[in-house]
């Protein structure tokens, strides 16, 4: 409880995932919570959540989270940073500056996002985690833990040797990170699937908190709504990942694997016209 209390936390992104998880924080009991989020209030967002139905369309979104909390928890500090929620790692880097965790809470997913905040994470040491709703499918975590964990590098670089056709996996997810309007336009599903996913990682925050060996760190949950179907998938660690792996870190590579034949053609070539 008493980490809980002393928690600070930002979350990045406060449309139908984030402003429910920004609402439990506020009822846990957190410390302080700051909002990412340069977006204005539209009509799904009042349509599918119940806790934005007084907002007009136009509004910020992120100044509507923080006045949220204040309704819930008057003693919760609160801060909202008006910023796209994918902004540069260097930005990223000091707009978590002095928070505990960071929870990206997107609608749609964002691999431009998750990969400077993947940069950024990794030059503060700070532990990071994703919620985001991709079709029919809610995500919850990986949490990443910089250089314990894998990174999201890692986790990319894992998607795509396991994607059934790699160049169409590349093919979407480079047109997510140019932010293509079509595949962002609109929320599919039901309001009961941003509360899941919501639920799912406020479930895992005292976790985080006080162990910091939640369920989710070095996890990756994936709850299909269709059929019920839930699936959790352990990432791994990529030793020589360009983001968090040795190499990154400036440690010295492997010398080549050298086999005994080589070893004895060179010792022949040094010694040969030798007695």
């Amino acid at each position: 409880i008493d980490a809980i209390k002393r928690a600070r936390i930002c979350v990045i992104g406060a449309g139908l995932i984030g402003c429910r998880v920004i609402a439990n924080l506020a009822a846990l009991g957190v410390r302080a919570i700051r909002v990412v989020d340069s977006q204005k209030v539209n009509e799904a967002h009042i349509q599918l959540s119940p806790l934005l139905a007084s907002c007009k369309v136009g509004d910020p979104l992120g100044q509507t989270a923080v006045k949220l909390v204040g309704k819930i928890a008057s003693n919760v500090e609160t801060d909202w940073v008006d910023a796209p929620i994918e902004s540069r790692s260097d930005d990223l880097t000091k707009i978590m500056q002095g928070y505990d965790l960071i929870l990206a809470c997107t609608d749609y997913p964002t691999p431009s996002l998750w990969t400077e905040l993947n940069k950024a994470a990794l030059v503060a040491h700070q532990m990071w985690t994703i919620a985001t709703l991709d079709g029919l499918d809610g995500q919850v975590g990986p949490s990443f833990k910089p250089f314990e964990t894998a990174c999201y590098r890692c986790l990319e670089l894992r998607l795509g040797s396991h994607a059934a056709d790699y160049e169409r996996y590349l093919a979407y997810t480079e047109r997510l990170k140019l932010g293509d309007g079509v595949l962002r336009k609109g929320y599919v599903g039901l309001p009961g699937f941003a509360d899941t996913v919501a639920g799912l990682l406020i479930a895992d925050i005292p976790n985080l908190l006080n162990t910091g060996t939640g369920f989710t760190v070095g996890k990756l949950a994936i709850f299909h709504f269709p059929l019920l179907e839930f699936q959790t998938h352990r990432v791994l660690k990529l030793p020589r990942c360009p983001e968090c792996g040795k190499t990154a870190r400036g440690w010295p590579t492997l010398a080549p694997y050298t086999s005994l034949s080589n070893i004895l053609e060179d010792f022949w070539n040094e010694n040969r016209g030798k007695e």
